[in-house]
């Protein structure tokens, strides 16, 4: 189509995704491919998450769909590339970040259920948004030759910028804020 589209695009909510990896599929790295998934469907990880399936890779790890067997729902569980993080300081201030965005209840802000190490293995549990990148969303759009209405692309800066205030009022910068990272449902 060639008009701006309209305040009907379906886009219902932008959640900015803290540190989540989510590739764009059209742009293979080193990084991506050194990412390797290390767990498979079934397994467990941390004694309360079975792994369903991979969602994402990226430089700093793999992030798996996974049913926490605690409370029964399916969470984002990252873990994290010990390269990527470089030491024992970093893991620490990941952890502590990590505890920090926990307090985090925003609508525009993933909600970051647990943090730790277990085994050495770094990892997040965050809430699992069934949606689709902001990359992927505009790239479709791209192929199909529609364009993206002003009111449509403010809504969702004004949503990612009411997300990073939200984060930023907690003391939490996020720090790898791109397109694969903003999920819009």
């Amino acid at each position: 189509s060639s008009g701006w589209g309209d305040a009907t695009d379906p886009v219902d909510q932008v959640t900015p995704m803290s540190g989540l990896i989510t590739p764009d599929p059209d742009q293979k790295t080193q990084a991506n491919d050194a990412a390797q998934a290390t767990l498979n469907e079934g397994d467990e990880f941390g004694g309360r998450y079975t792994i369903q399936e991979v969602i994402g890779r990226g430089g700093m790890g793999v992030v798996y769909k996974a049913l926490d067997r605690i409370s029964n729902r399916s969470v984002a569980l990252k873990l994290i590339s010990a390269s990527y993080l470089g030491g024992e300081k970093a893991v620490t201030r990941l952890i502590e970040e990590g505890v920090m965005a926990r307090d985090i209840r925003h609508s525009n802000v993933v909600a970051v259920y647990d943090v730790g190490l277990d085994g050495g293995q770094p990892f997040v549990a965050m809430e699992y948004i069934d949606g689709v990148s902001l990359r992927a969303w505009r790239g479709r759009k791209m192929k199909g030759d529609e364009r993206v209405s002003m009111r449509v692309a403010a809504r969702i800066i004004c949503e990612i910028l009411d997300g990073l205030k939200a984060a930023h009022d907690a003391g939490v910068i996020h720090r790898d804020l791109k397109p694969e990272n903003v999920i819009l449902t």
